[in-house]
């Protein structure tokens, strides 16, 4: 990506199986995926369940008025269940401490707020005007965020996870362009665009420039809890995918792992305590 900035959590992408995915898997035993697909995709769905849960605290660190419907009742039902063996785990290591909150801070929690603070600061400086979420999920930045005039916004994913979230945020009356008339929830961004690709194949970006992505305008690439479900191989190409069409000054954000210890620490790991460990970090890419 030439001058592109990283933003990660962690380092650079392997594959494994995360502590959420554990968590879906024994909630969703026998059950189905509830109008998805797969357990990845209704990872989605447990995520937005706990964005939900931190917008119900006292004072949550961030406010997201769509998860609850993005989650819809199984995936609330799945972060509480997650949530709570979070809680188990962190009293029985005598680790937690929670002044005023319902739950611990956890890591969905804090990883939205570390999201929110990069995108934000990166599409403020006014020459990036694109944003693409990789694997975007329930994500519901574009309705949510206080974004500058001009910045068009792509989402990437599975066509099961995004015509579910469709049919969500068409019944709450969310806006898909800026002339919606009586929206509930206007879109913050110019534009919306949609695409199901492949990310792990090479030429998916063909796509992407169809439904309007300009190579020539820098770009915030987003990869929030994507690159855990991937191989090595897959992130690769993904990379060099998204560097091939990014101009200069672009932007990537990412969260993935490294080592073997990473990768058990965030399978582990949920807790507000462990805000001290190496979690969060900026660098030149």
């Amino acid at each position: 990506m030439g001058r592109a900035k990283l933003a990660a959590i962690g380092g650079l992408g392997v594959a494994a199986v995360s502590g959420l995915a554990w968590a879906i898997k024994h909630f969703l035993r026998n059950r189905g995926y509830d109008d998805l697909d797969s357990v990845v995709s209704f990872s989605s769905r447990l995520v937005a369940g706990m964005r939900a849960f931190e917008g119900k605290e006292r004072e949550p660190l961030f406010e997201d008025p769509l998860a609850e419907l993005l989650a819809g009742r199984r995936g609330m039902q799945a972060a509480e269940n997650t949530m709570k063996h979070f809680e188990d785990a962190a009293e029985e290591g005598e680790e937690a401490s929670k002044p005023d909150r319902t739950y611990l801070v956890g890591r969905v929690a804090l990883r939205t707020l570390f999201y929110d603070d990069h995108l934000l600061a990166a599409v403020k400086g006014g020459a990036i005007r694109q944003v693409v979420l990789l694997g975007a999920g329930m994500d519901s930045r574009a309705w949510r965020l206080d974004l500058p005039k001009g910045v068009a916004w792509f989402e990437i994913d599975r066509a099961d996870v995004l015509n579910a979230k469709t049919k969500v945020l068409t019944s709450a009356r969310a806006a898909f362009s800026l002339d919606a008339k009586g929206a509930q929830f206007p879109l913050r961004a110019a534009s919306y665009s949609s695409c199901d690709v492949d990310l792990g194949s090479k030429g998916w970006t063909k796509d992407l420039i169809a439904a309007g992505f300009d190579p020539e305008v820098p770009t915030v690439w987003i990869a929030e809890g994507l690159f855990m479900y991937l191989s090595e191989a897959a992130v690769t190409t993904l990379m060099k995918e998204a560097r091939a069409v990014s101009a200069k000054g672009s932007r990537l954000l990412i969260m993935a792992f490294t080592t073997k210890d990473l990768i058990q620490w965030y399978q582990n790991t949920a807790t507000q305590f462990l805000l001290h460990a190496p979690a969060l970090r900026s660098g030149p890419l």
